[in-house]
């Protein structure tokens, strides 16, 4: 049975490529000097980076997206239920 994608796995892809898609703009026209990369508890900056820090740290973030998206057990030909859960580990999913 070929796997389709569902209506998460494409959100999930859509929001990785626009994640990955503001990266690779902050890196490379992305705004000049200091931009704030950690806020403190009062809500002010309190550390800045440059747009080639931003840019890899949010590329970073795009890419786990991906990952985590990719390697999800959401996708209909991975998909279990409870009782197949609790035939595989047996005691652990015994209250549902």
């Amino acid at each position: 049975m070929k796997a389709r994608l569902n209506l998460i796995d494409l959100a999930t892809v859509a929001a990785s490529l626009a994640i990955l898609t503001y990266a690779a703009w902050m890196l490379l026209s992305g705004p000049q000097g200091a931009i704030p990369m950690h806020y403190g508890a009062d809500g002010t900056p309190d550390r800045f980076g440059d747009r080639m820090e931003a840019g890899l740290v949010i590329g970073a973030m795009g890419l786990m997206l991906a990952a985590i998206g990719w390697g999800s057990p959401i996708t209909p030909a991975a998909r279990t239920t409870f009782r197949d859960a609790a035939a595989f580990w047996p005691g652990s999913w015994s209250h549902f």
